[in-house]
């Protein structure tokens, strides 16, 4: 009975929400808006302002180096350290990469290279699907004879977006026989029908896209027979991971733990918040990366700690050996630190007042040419930049090229020194509301608005039923 009443307020929950978002469709003018965002290109015109440019600061003085430091101490503070004990089960770590022959190295390249290493080949293609094998012969008879494969189509009534299947991969096919049949062609050109539950299927390849590949085999190879090699560890390290803890169990220290399982534990000296070292240079080999060092600093020298899970299904077992606490560092033990702080910012003042007498010039029309040509830099040409990830551009500096209205110039700091970019020209194509990208974008939104129209629903049923949630109560009984 009890489970029948749940199902039943179940289904009337279910009943209402669905009666209070049915019909409800993303605005046009909210899809247009994301397209247009999403869409919008820019061409940018731009030179980077080395800071050889402007003159160097000169040497400040003691006086000058206190007050900086008096100002900005929290800059110059040593971080908290703690000094960690790890060991290390996992596939990864346990697998011996080396004892994967290359047969299967290539046979699992194969299977995964169309996803990681590239694109796979794509056909473009045609295709009708005909009632019975004589029909379809007989249109195969007509096409070869010089009937064109659109002309067919039309005499058949069919609707070219049914007949026109664009550029597609061998697995988009539903039937796998029709998809071997039409990457069988050595060139563009007709299929033989293909018989499938649905009819004869008859298809033509108008165009062949070769497949691209970023890695061949070799150069895959020490990565793949690494995977492998993990893939195949995983009972090993169940089993070691079951060693050690009965080790701990009976009160061994982890070293002693690690080497009744034949292992060795690592030790790291000094680890700061943020996974650095006393240099402030990250550790590159810290198991399990941000995880284990939340979970160091949220423990304490002496505390038997719950594992850490690495990304491939492993452990890591952590004990906090020192704890070195943060401290503010004496004048005299920064100084040449404060005078290179106080130099790189009189550097970046001086880089920002040079890159807005460009912006100026730019704004008022002088080429970018005849700039760059006077400072001695290289001008750059940046084509269709949208607002998305581009190699060479940090997000930063894409957001700021939004930021200035066409025909106009900006500046943004830069890794190398200081850009001065003119926007050139922006673009937008035309919004099309039965395009993919417009459909994708309807069906991303709805859920959003689904739950918009949920939340003033129940919120209109708290008001009118006079509901009142007491918060402490509610964070007292969940543990939030």
């Amino acid at each position: 009975r009890g489970f029948l009443a749940d199902q039943k307020n179940a289904y009337l929950r279910k009943m209402i929400t669905d009666i209070v978002v049915a019909g409800v469709e993303p605005p046009k003018l909210m899809i247009e808006a994301i397209y247009r965002f999403r869409n919008e290109s820019r061409t940018i015109d731009y030179v980077v302002l080395p800071p050889s440019l402007v003159a160097a600061a000169s040497a400040p003085s003691d006086d000058e180096l206190k007050k900086y430091f008096g100002e900005h101490e929290q800059t110059f503070r040593a971080k908290e350290f703690r000094k960690l004990t790890t060991l290390v089960v996992s596939p990864s770590a346990v697998g011996k990469p080396e004892s994967v022959s290359d047969e299967d190295a290539r046979k699992f390249y194969d299977e995964v290279k169309s996803k990681r290493y590239g694109t796979p080949e794509k056909r473009d293609v045609q295709q009708i699907v005909f009632k019975t094998d004589a029909e379809a012969e007989a249109a195969l008879a007509r096409l070869k004879a010089g009937v064109g494969f659109d002309a067919l189509a039309a005499e058949l009534k069919l609707n070219p977006k049914d007949v026109n299947l664009g550029f597609v991969e061998q697995r988009d096919f539903g039937d796998a026989k029709v998809g071997a049949a039409v990457f069988a062609l050595p060139q563009p050109g007709l299929t033989e029908p293909v018989h499938t539950a649905f009819g004869a299927v008859l298809s033509q390849v108008k165009s062949i896209a070769p497949a691209v590949y970023t890695k061949t085999f070799e150069q895959a190879a020490p990565e793949i027979r690494a995977e492998i090699a993990a893939q195949r560890a995983t009972p090993e390290a169940r089993k070691l991971h079951e060693t050690i803890e009965d080790q701990r169990a009976s009160g061994k220290t982890l070293a002693e733990a690690a080497k009744a399982a034949g292992l060795e534990t690592k030790i790291y000296d000094a680890v700061d918040d943020a996974g650095n070292d006393r240099a402030g240079k990250p550790i590159a080999d810290l198991p399990a990366g941000p995880d284990l060092v939340k979970a160091a600093f949220a423990s304490d020298v002496g505390v038997d700690n719950d594992t850490v899970a690495t990304r491939d299904g492993g452990y890591v077992w952590y004990e906090v050996n020192a704890i070195e606490p943060a401290r503010q560092k004496a004048f005299d033990e920064v100084k040449e630190v404060v005078a290179e702080a106080m130099r790189n910012e009189a550097a970046q003042k001086a880089l920002a007042a040079k890159a807005d007498e460009v912006v100026a010039k730019l704004n008022a029309g002088k080429p970018i040419e005849d700039i760059a040509k006077e400072l001695g830099v290289q001008p750059q040409r940046a084509n269709d930049v949208k607002r998305e990830a581009r190699p060479g551009f940090n997000s930063n500096v894409i957001v700021q090229f939004f930021e200035v209205a066409p025909r106009n110039a900006g500046s943004v700091v830069v890794d190398n020194g200081r850009m001065v970019f003119f926007v050139r020209d922006s673009t937008t194509p035309v919004f099309d509301p039965n395009s993919i990208e417009s459909k994708t974008i309807a069906q991303q939104l709805k859920p959003a608005l689904d739950n918009d129209l949920l939340e003033q629903y129940v919120g209109g049923l708290e008001k009118a039923l006079g509901v009142d949630i007491n918060q402490r109560a509610l964070e007292a009984v969940t543990g939030a």
